[in-house]
């Protein structure tokens, strides 16, 4: 059959709301926030398509990330404010709620949160949120009684098994504590890094441990000694610690960590003047190739930035762009810079950034703690035998 040249080739729109295949793969392409504000008041068919976590999942890779700046002051309301690269500025995002408590990472568009602690005699709690939904999991107190201050806590995604963990450590010799969302009903304890507590790289006196790096949401990485040969590194889907290996230059150098690209990101300090950068190529074979050096004398400065700050004053926040930007703070001044790899370009950012204030990459999503929580408990019920 011949089209006649004014007949329209697009599908007729009763099909599309009719066929709710075709349907789901136009919703998903639409923006998280315009899907919670505005489209799931559409029908009940829209809502009832929108509310699934298969679509939340499905939705989750057309979220646009944000650089979101929250500060980690705990008697302070954290808002989430936007900054915006190309205007160089930041912006109040009202499509999200607030709390008043402490953040501790962004996973999947839900974000790890301990609560502000107004009795001294009250240990804080871990919660698990999103903040678009506004709702929340609240986690059970660990084993450890953490007062969840000087510790590390982080939210990471098994996506071998689909299922959202909250990694936790406060001692070392106690063990990390692990809580799987929807399936846990007590924390579990996993062995620490160390069979003998002699063989700790650090003074447990004066060491605390931070946050770790997430490289894909599930493998993190702990830096316990910036002068020692390894990191300590676990993939969340088998729970194991290993010790990884960095690349040895004959002799101590001071290092920091972070993500870039999807890779673990290691920058080794040479010289006041430079600063090498490698990627973790494999994990499982410790392969690590060298990709660029950082050089005072090759830096192009923006015009803004009349004098090039001194490399030994800087320190890595995360990076951007797939990689391509690394954002760094000033360890004597409240700024950030950005760097751009390619260009050896070293810009100023107009953000305030000081000791209470943390960067993190966000995508909001339609993912939820309880409906998730309720679907896996479904999928991981103990079965009958009658």
């Amino acid at each position: 059959m011949v089209k006649n040249s004014g007949e329209s080739s697009a599908l007729p729109m009763k099909l599309i709301i009719d066929d709710e295949d075709i349907l789901t793969i136009i919703l998903i392409r639409i923006p998280t926030e315009a899907l919670h504000r505005n489209v799931r008041y559409v029908c009940h068919k829209w809502l009832n398509i929108i509310s699934t976590q298969d679509f939340a999942q499905r939705n989750l890779p057309y979220s646009r990330p944000k650089l979101i700046l929250l500060t980690t002051r705990q008697s302070r309301e954290s808002k989430f404010e936007i900054y915006d690269m190309k205007e160089d500025k930041l912006i109040r995002d009202c499509s999200m709620g607030s709390w008043k408590g402490q953040a501790r990472n962004s996973c999947r568009g839900l974000i790890l949160v301990a609560d502000e602690n107004k009795k001294l005699n009250r240990l804080r709690r871990l919660h698990v949120f999103n903040p678009i939904t506004m709702k929340r999991t609240t986690l059970p107190q660990c084993p450890s009684s953490c007062p969840h201050e000087d510790c590390t806590a982080w939210l990471a995604f098994d996506s071998s098994n689909n299922v959202f963990k909250v990694v936790h450590m406060y001692a070392d010799q106690f063990g990390y504590e692990i809580w799987s969302l929807g399936i846990d009903t007590k924390w579990r304890v996993v062995p620490g890094p160390f069979e003998n507590i002699n063989d700790r790289p650090f003074n447990p006196d004066y060491f605390t441990w931070n946050d770790p790096i997430a490289v894909n949401d599930k493998v993190l990485h702990w830096n316990v000694n910036k002068a020692r040969k390894y990191i300590i590194s676990m993939d969340v889907t088998d729970e194991l610690v290993r010790k990884t290996s960095i690349p040895d230059y004959g002799e101590r150098k001071a290092y920091e960590l972070i993500e870039m690209g999807g890779c673990l990101a290691i920058l080794f300090r040479l010289s006041d003047s430079q600063k090498d950068i490698w990627i973790l190529e494999d994990c499982q074979s410790e392969k690590w190739i060298k990709i660029h050096s950082i050089i005072s004398s090759s830096i192009q400065s923006s015009m803004r930035l009349r004098h090039s700050p001194q490399l030994l004053n800087l320190g890595p926040v995360l990076s951007l762009n797939n990689g391509e930007i690394i954002l760094f703070k000033s360890y004597i001044k409240n700024v950030l810079y950005a760097y751009e790899l390619k260009s050896s370009t070293l810009k100023m950012l107009k953000i305030n950034f000081t000791d209470d204030h943390k960067l993190i990459v966000h995508v909001n999503s339609l993912i939820s703690c309880e409906e998730y929580q309720d679907q896996l408990s479904k999928l991981f019920q103990p079965c009958q035998i009658s």
